[in-house]
């Protein structure tokens, strides 16, 4: 998925850990969200790190896009008895 011009993507249990912590988070007027993506740890190939800044709003619309990313994968599991692979 893409969120302020920043492609994610996620292994499921990733998605489903940080749906729960985007919704767990306490009330602010701005969020600091930092993302880091490690390819490959042993040789350390494809280091990526990211820091959005976010608003309260922001966020809310980043935990419905998540949220609806889960129902899709959930539709698809229960539609086709396989889990996508994109």
């Amino acid at each position: 998925m893409q969120f302020k011009g920043v492609t994610m993507a996620f292994t499921l249990s990733d998605l489903f850990d940080f749906v729960e912590r985007i919704d767990n988070l306490p009330t602010h007027k701005m969020y600091l969200v930092e993302l880091l993506d490690l390819r490959d740890t042993c040789v350390r190939a494809g280091f990526q790190a990211i820091g959005l800044q976010m608003s309260l709003s922001e966020r809310d619309e980043l935990s419905w896009a998540l949220h609806d990313a889960c129902l899709k994968l959930d539709l698809s599991a229960f539609y086709k008895n396989r889990m996508s692979e994109n």
